[in-house]
């Protein structure tokens, strides 16, 4: 198997990845209306669609964090304000998601329309990577 190869398999396990949990969150949303968890896997989903296009672009293996800006920041993509708002939003869904003393108060801040908005902002996100992902880095 060629380096290229190899590649390309990571970056297509992390696309992968990312497209089920995707589909978990919105799952979770519909069928269980657990918004916080649901808004979890949004941040899952995002970080693994982010780790696929650092190694297809880097050609090594992603770096070991959760931080969507800081992936974001690893592909050489310029980044408007806008988008790195929605990167910066999105990355407190993790560490509310997993932090017992922060769980409680963002369960109260995962209302129904706020996992709505941010369900939508995440298609934004997801919509701006792949037209990205068409482009050379800038």
């Amino acid at each position: 198997m060629t380096l290229d190869e190899k590649i390309q398999k990571i970056s297509d396990h992390w696309f992968e990845q990312a497209q089920e949990d995707l589909e978990t969150a919105e799952a979770i949303f519909r069928q269980a209306k657990r918004n916080a968890a649901a808004l979890f896997f949004l941040h899952l989903a995002s970080e693994k669609l982010l780790k696929s296009k650092v190694v297809q672009i880097t050609k090594t293996h992603a770096p070991f964090t959760h931080n969507l800006v800081v992936l974001a920041e690893k592909t050489g993509w310029e980044i408007d304000s806008h988008i790195l708002a929605i990167l910066s939003d999105v990355s407190e869904f993790n560490l509310s998601g997993r932090y017992p003393q922060e769980k409680d108060q963002f369960k109260l801040k995962a209302t129904h329309e706020f996992t709505e908005l941010s369900f939508q902002r995440v298609k934004e996100l997801w919509d701006w990577i792949s037209l990205k992902s068409e482009l050379k880095p800038s």
